[in-house]
């Protein structure tokens, strides 16, 4: 039960996130994407696809931090 609440947390976080962020965020943790495929395959920089995920995942450890420390 936990698993599955903390999982449907997560997918409600990252519908939070700016599109742009939630892409790069995609692609890089469940794409297993480097930057630089990431950055060709969203016509961005490398670097803007780097710093889009920092925030992004910034983001998300803020907002799921204190769910995982409830449950674990």
């Amino acid at each position: 039960p936990d698993e599955k609440f903390f999982r449907d947390e997560l997918a409600v976080a990252l519908g939070e996130l700016p599109a742009d962020q939630r892409a790069v965020v995609h692609l890089k943790l469940w794409g297993g994407l480097t930057f630089e495929e990431i950055a060709a395959a969203l016509d961005t920089p490398p670097n803007t696809a780097a710093s889009r995920y920092r925030y992004g995942l910034d983001k998300l450890r803020g907002r799921l931090r204190p769910i995982y420390e409830e449950i674990k």
